[in-house]
């Protein structure tokens, strides 16, 4: 009885130290962000049936870096935006969602502009205070991150067309420094993606100013 307890003792300090090890290792930690990662793919993929790794790789860049670019000429900006308000002919049928796995930045549809429920000027601004807050992506440390989503990407169940093709295309613009990619064309066919990329806190603002009142109309999903 004596020695099952010290085996018994034995193994309780070896199980604590491997937790306490894999607590302050990261291992922990690397199956969170894992499961964030395959979280984020299917709820994307819920949104968007058809969307091709190129999409899949468009919304974790813009989850990582928000707008992408930083914006030098907020009169163009402006014009842009009027531009594409008067061409676009049909819009998404989500109003907002959040755009990789940490929920840093959304996706604000042109038709919440184009609707009235919020204001141009107001809309532009928080795209403008968003893009302020961009940081350049170091290619090398992007390069790792997304080899590290498409590798789980690749492990997950999924029927995604041209995956191969689009992983190598994806690699070949990365190597080459073209980190900012459109989305394919039968996202751009089937889901008509007007919209900005504007922070959580940002979209916080907006919500609690013109969105509150009509939440049950202006929602995710």
């Amino acid at each position: 009885m004596i020695e099952l307890s010290l085996n018994s003792i034995r193994t309780w300090r070896k199980t604590t130290i491997f937790c306490l090890f894999c607590l302050f290792s990261g291992c922990g930690g690397e199956a969170h962000k894992k499961a964030k990662i395959r979280q984020a793919v299917q709820d994307e993929l819920k949104r968007y049936p058809e969307a091709r790794l190129v999409d899949l790789y468009k919304f974790f860049f813009q989850g990582a870096f928000g707008p992408g670019h930083l914006i030098n000429d907020a009169n163009a900006a402006s014009r842009f935006l009027q531009i594409e308000l008067q061409q676009a002919e049909q819009f998404s049928a989500l109003d907002w969602h959040a755009v990789g796995y940490d929920a840093l930045f959304y996706r604000i549809n042109l038709r919440l502009v184009h609707d009235g429920a919020i204001p141009f000027r107001d809309y532009l601004e928080a795209f403008l205070q968003s893009a302020a807050t961009f940081d350049e992506p170091e290619p090398e440390a992007w390069r790792k991150e997304w080899y590290t989503i498409v590798k789980i990407i690749s492990e997950m169940p999924l029927q995604m067309n041209g995956f191969r093709a689009d992983s190598s295309w994806l690699e070949q613009q990365i190597e080459a420094g073209h980190l900012v990619v459109h989305h394919s064309e039968i996202f751009e066919e089937r889901y008509h993606p007007h919209y900005r990329i504007i922070d959580r806190d940002h979209i916080e603002q907006l919500f609690q100013r013109f969105l509150k009142s009509g939440q049950n109309r202006y929602k995710e999903e």
